[in-house]
């Protein structure tokens, strides 16, 4: 038994693996892109969310602004982002970056589980960060429609 033998569970193996081997490419090519900055007119931000704001983040193409200022919208109304992507930071560091001390609550209610990146232009975006978090403010709704983004 080769490789390519007569078997459909051989050809179906390959076919895993070739599709296994595209998607590390993939990854890969995007992860260098990222590390070597070469897009020169922005920067990733990533936007972590639940399971159901994701969803509807992808049906609507749009990441509602939060807009109240006493609960969630400390910096003021807009959607939030952080540059700390996951492949650098851990969920625990992360949450405490977006959440401070209700970072342990949010984990446990799901806030973590989902990530948009979105590539935007730094001057659209406004860096309300402070004692050592990463805190990125865009004015209002954000359009997904026409810019690079990924969801994970």
């Amino acid at each position: 038994m080769g490789l390519f033998s007569d078997s459909p569970f051989d050809g179906i193996c390959v076919i895993v693996l070739i599709i296994l081997i595209v998607a590390l490419f993939i990854g890969v090519a995007f992860v260098s892109v990222y590390e070597k900055g070469t897009f020169s007119d922005g920067s990733w931000y990533f936007h972590y969310t639940d399971k159901d704001s994701i969803e509807k983040i992808l049906i609507s193409l749009v990441i509602r602004a939060s807009l109240d200022t006493l609960k969630d919208a400390f910096f003021g109304i807009g959607s939030y982002f952080t540059k700390w992507s996951p492949w650098y930071k851990s969920k625990d560091d992360i949450a405490m970056n977006i959440f401070g001390n209700l970072a342990k609550q949010k984990l446990m209610a799901g806030k973590l589980d989902c990530c948009i990146a979105v590539f935007l232009k730094d001057s659209d975006v406004k860096n309300v960060s402070q004692n050592g978090r990463d805190i990125h403010l865009y004015p209002g709704d954000l359009l997904l429609s026409g810019l690079k983004y990924f969801v994970f």
